[in-house]
């Protein structure tokens, strides 16, 4: 028995907008934040500081 990972993170996943902050859930990266157009990001996944 392996333990799990905490970076293995099953879709959907979560993006929020650089710019307003707008969050998603989806199973592909969206292109645009569908609320002012900014990049969205993917936050589903801890980042190591």
């Amino acid at each position: 028995m392996t333990p799990e990972d905490p970076h293995d993170v099953e879709p959907p996943y979560t993006y929020e907008c650089t710019e307003c902050g707008y969050r998603t859930e989806a199973e592909s990266q969206p292109v645009e934040c569908p609320e002012c157009g900014g990049r969205m990001k993917n936050i589903s996944v801890p980042r190591e500081q």
